[in-house]
């Protein structure tokens, strides 16, 4: 999955810093990079900035990276990681999120807490909260419209979490979220929560490289003059004629583009003014300004936009019937190498069944999507990889 991100979501002079120094040392999508950023100021500036709409919005997000297995999604987040503890050490990080009790009773620790969640697998949170009376999907979704507080019943008295913020990244991919999502996570609001960011993994770099001395010095006095102007709560507003009319044309087609959409696709894409908000806060952000401008929020559409295509792209292998996502699993693992039905039914999940493997197999050989080879092998017909194995084989 391999979309553009906009160009014009790296004009700051941080942000173009943070892609010079870091994005290009590193062998992951830039887009990774420029959202691991973003979570990193937005939890630096933490209540400091909010905007006014049906509830008050402040800019954390919740982000999903997503790409292909082996590509470079977690190792994003280190240096983000890194200028975090500069600028945003008050916030408490949490790898992993175990149970929705467990991160109340840590958001309880302190008024107004700051909670950063990381999770290197977006999978083993679905399997957490998939485990009987798990309430952790839901809970998280309260985290995420900031609430005045959460309370926690117990045995003996409440836990109680007062104005807690929490931001929430994951490394994930499609087929990961296909092996475990269900309706209640489609529909329930979960995952129309996150941003989901892809992109084009970048050339092999045996020497991937931080910045250090100088440069680095220079990256964090940039972040910290960006966090800085935010000293005391800050309503941020749409003043100008201009940009508020940008608002709500911008919100009146997306309306009528959701009613349009199918039923999985506008489930998914229902927070989208919400994250095109978020975005327009952020770049407000990054000019240290109080005033949403048209360069902002014209900003924040383009990057809103690419979001929704990264959601279109995902939607379509979650909308097959299963039959046709064995085929696709089937060709997933046959395009890297050739193998036998046994390796492949223990590639595809023993929770497969022989029958239907071979069912979907059969199918694939009909339509020579797939071939058996000499020996039992089966192969993938691609003939880009097919005139690959062929050479290899020769």
């Amino acid at each position: 999955m391999n979309l553009k991100f906009p160009e014009s979501a790296w004009e700051s002079p941080l942000t173009q810093m943070w892609r010079d120094h870091v994005a290009a040392h590193s062998e992951a999508p830039e887009a990774f990079h420029w959202v691991a950023l973003y979570m990193s100021v937005a939890l630096g500036v933490g209540h400091r900035a909010a905007f006014r709409y049906w509830s008050r919005l402040y800019a954390l997000p919740f982000a999903a990276l997503l790409a292909g297995t082996g590509d470079k999604k977690s190792s994003t987040l280190s240096p983000a990681a890194r200028l975090q503890r500069e600028i945003a050490g008050d916030a408490v990080t949490v790898y992993g999120a175990s149970t929705a009790e467990g991160l109340i009773a840590i958001a309880a620790k302190e008024e107004g807490t700051v909670l950063s969640i990381i999770e290197n697998e977006m999978v083993n949170l679905l399997v957490k909260a998939q485990t009987k009376n798990s309430t952790l999907l839901p809970q998280l979704c309260r985290m995420y419209d900031a609430p005045e507080q959460i309370d926690l019943p117990t045995k003996t008295e409440p836990v109680i979490a007062v104005r807690p913020l929490v931001g929430l990244i994951a490394a994930t991919t499609v087929a990961g979220i296909e092996e475990r999502i269900g309706e209640a996570e489609q529909y329930g609001g979960f995952l129309n929560r996150f941003m989901f960011f892809s992109g084009e993994r970048r050339p092999p770099n045996p020497w991937p490289a931080q910045p250090t001395g100088e440069t680095w010095s220079d990256i964090v006095r940039l972040a910290e003059g960006v966090v800085s102007s935010y000293q005391s709560v800050t309503e941020l507003e749409m003043v100008d004629p201009a940009v508020r009319r940008l608002w709500e044309t911008y919100y009146g087609d997306l309306y009528k583009r959701r009613g349009r959409l199918p039923e999985l696709l506008a489930a998914l894409t229902m927070r989208q003014d919400v994250h095109v908000l978020k975005l327009a806060m952020y770049f407000c952000i990054l000019r240290g300004d109080r005033e949403i401008g048209v360069d902002d929020l014209e900003r924040a559409i383009e990057v809103g936009e690419y979001l929704f295509a990264v959601v279109e792209a995902v939607v379509e292998p979650l909308g097959q019937n299963p039959t046709n996502k064995l085929e696709a699993k089937i060709e997933r693992h046959l395009s890297e190498c050739a193998m036998t039905r046994r390796e492949l039914h223990q590639k595809v999940s023993g929770r497969v069944k022989s029958r239907d493997l071979s069912m979907a197999l059969e199918s694939l050989i009909d339509m020579q999507r797939v071939m058996e080879l000499d020996g039992g092998m089966l192969a993938w017909t691609d003939a880009d990889y097919f005139s690959r194995f062929s050479k290899g084989a020769a």
